[in-house]
């Protein structure tokens, strides 16, 4: 699944990726459509920027750990919020995180967390613009989106998403 992450300094991420974990940045919203794309190849984590990012290889064990070089030459105290893509150097519950969509403990569904919900430090999260309904939202990764069409929400009180977009029942 995906994960995310923002970090308070830039880091080279060239070994991580050669060792099969993908990053994407946000690029923004689009025709109900969130969109990731890929960092190229010979690009590295900037400070204050959130990301997504996941392993494309074959695991060898439920648990994973990645290491990667902090340029502590560049850091930053601040946050870029992309159109509402944003992220967080400390952790947030309660009220501070309620209403905001963030990645299940699996990383396959983006779900809106309640007030008994909270984030890690150096994790992100989506606030949809207002108005945004996000029943119709697709997210695109790389390039492909899956939209939503005839979901229904029978007897859940909490709206939950997988990352294609797609609100489950």
């Amino acid at each position: 699944g995906y994960e995310s992450i923002v970090l308070p300094f830039d880091a080279d991420i060239n070994e991580i990726k050669a060792a099969g974990f993908v990053f994407e940045k946000f690029e923004g919203f689009g025709e109900n459509t969130i969109k990731f794309v890929e960092l190229a190849n010979d690009e590295n984590l900037k400070a204050g920027i959130p990301y997504l990012f996941r392993y494309a290889g074959e695991p060898n064990d439920d648990r994973m750990e990645i290491v990667f070089t902090a340029n502590v030459q560049q850091t930053s105290d601040e946050i870029s919020d992309q159109d509402g893509w944003s992220g967080t150097f400390k952790a947030m519950d309660g009220s501070a995180i309620a209403g905001k969509y963030i990645l299940n403990a699996k990383g396959d569904k983006m779900q809106e967390a309640g007030s008994e919900a909270s984030l890690a430090p150096y994790h992100c999260y989506l606030e949809l613009p207002v108005g945004t309904d996000a029943e119709k939202l697709s997210v695109s990764h790389r390039g492909s989106a899956t939209g939503i069409t005839g979901i229904s929400n029978k007897n859940n009180s909490e709206k939950m998403f997988d990352l294609q977009g797609r609100q489950l029942d």
